[in-house]
């Protein structure tokens, strides 16, 4: 099953998943599981009626503001910036962001996570949809947020190896970052001064 938790940095009962549609299919779909309390499934996501888009975010922050890189790899530890990837993105390795540090990936097409990841830091945000992969014997931690920005889902298709444990143990654990929050970069977190949380 799925949790979605705090990282223990700062103050937060629970990560952020935002899509119009999610789909965890891991063989054990029980809300109650998902976290504590168990709001963090809304029928509205944290942007309200503003969907930001890659073609939104990277006209109004990179072509504008000529600020962010444009790549179609992500480094593993200590990746830092705002990356913006036209087209889809495997990522195959762990993610590790520092605290104090910032991380915003934007995909145009889809995000996928492959099953030997363990950890992935930061903010991803993707038209095509976010899936992450299949079985594996240890649990995956995401520390920060996942957005899926159009109609597309986000999948969690991955179990553990061993069958039984998916009753006991979440697959996949989101934990909030607030510090994304303070080391958001300024021009940034002016274009995205319309998220809110509710």
């Amino acid at each position: 099953y799925l949790t979605i938790d705090n990282a223990g940095i700062g103050v937060s009962n629970n990560g952020i998943v935002a899509s119009m549609t999610f789909r965890n299919s891991n063989g054990y779909n029980d809300s109650s599981q998902y976290g504590n309390p168990n709001n963090w499934r809304i029928a509205d996501d944290v942007v309200g009626s503003n969907r930001y888009s890659y073609l939104y975010l990277y006209g109004q922050y990179f072509t504008k503001l000529g600020e962010g890189v444009t790549n179609t790899t992500i480094v593993g530890a200590g990746s830092t910036g705002v990356v913006f990837v036209s087209g889809n993105l495997t990522i195959s390795s762990d993610v590790t962001v520092p605290v104090g540090k910032f991380l915003m990936v934007i995909a145009s097409g889809s995000i996928n996570v492959d099953a030997g990841v363990n950890q992935l830091d930061g903010i991803y945000i993707a038209d095509g949809g976010i899936n992450i992969g299949n079985n594996s014997n240890t649990q995956m931690v995401v520390n920060g947020i996942l957005y899926s920005a159009t109609t597309s889902n986000i999948r969690i298709n991955r179990t553990f190896t061993v069958k039984e444990d998916n009753n006991t143990n979440p697959a996949v654990v989101v934990k909030y970052r607030p510090d994304f929050i303070f080391t958001m970069p300024g021009k940034l977190t002016k274009l995205l001064s319309g998220w809110r949380e509710f």
